[in-house]
């Protein structure tokens, strides 16, 4: 009996004990989650009221393709051109399509038609939705794309940077040609409307979209040039 009942007492106690300090454990985790903070705001959502800024609205004319297959720009009607992050294109596009009104709250250039998207809205009445990764001022570097295309026509509108700098070309036909700023600053005569413009390098042809960077330049085809090149 007596070695019986020590060998019971031997098996009880540790779970007795092992009951006794989950209930404590418990007892801290509540303690713990009662006193938590509330959740943090979501990185999405701005400190301050994205209504504040400056608020830009315009008809869609045009999504503007990228080089490398995306969509990192908008036309308004009206003129005036709209820079936004490539992953937007697509909440964009189904919220106001081209003919559609859309209100973009962001900051212009200075010296060019140009806004840098840092929220946006399909209507003034709808609350803003914040953009996390504005397209700030920088030189764009899009991937490397295998394909080589070529277009040529007339420029319709230069294009620009988020900082104003011309750094491409929308053509007549819809063909957008990129081109890295300081090159572009070479050649203000190429992009200014109206102008005759060629062009060849690395980009995308995608739904009857056209995209490139040029990386030889001209009036015509027959007389493209290497950016680099010296004159």
């Amino acid at each position: 009996m007596t070695t019986a009942g020590a060998m019971m007492r031997g098996r009880t106690l540790p779970v007795r004990a092992l009951l006794g300090g989950l209930a404590l454990i418990l007892a801290i985790a509540g303690g713990a989650a009662a006193q938590a903070p509330p959740p943090a705001t979501p990185s999405w959502q701005p400190w301050f009221d994205t209504s504040q800024l400056p608020r830009f609205s315009g008809v869609v004319e045009r999504y503007l393709p990228a080089p490398d297959g995306g969509i990192d720009s908008l036309l308004f009607r009206e003129g005036a051109q709209v820079i936004f992050p490539p992953d937007l294109a697509a909440p964009l596009r189904e919220a106001a399509a081209d003919g559609k009104l859309l209100v973009v709250y962001g900051i212009r250039a200075r010296n060019a038609p140009v806004i840098t998207m840092l929220a946006w809205a399909p209507s003034e009445a709808e609350e803003p939705r914040w953009v996390e990764r504005p397209a700030w001022p920088r030189n764009a570097r899009w991937r490397a794309r295998a394909d080589r295309l070529s277009a040529a026509g007339t420029v319709r509108t230069p294009l620009f940077a988020a900082n104003g700098e011309i750094n491409g070309a929308l053509l007549e036909d819809g063909t957008v040609i990129r081109i890295a700023r300081p090159a572009a600053a070479r050649f203000p005569d190429r992009f200014r409307r109206g102008a005759r413009l060629a062009a060849e390098g690395p980009g995308s042809e995608e739904g009857g979209q056209r995209a490139l960077v040029a990386e030889r330049l001209g009036d015509a085809p027959e007389s493209l040039a290497d950016i680099n090149s010296p004159g």
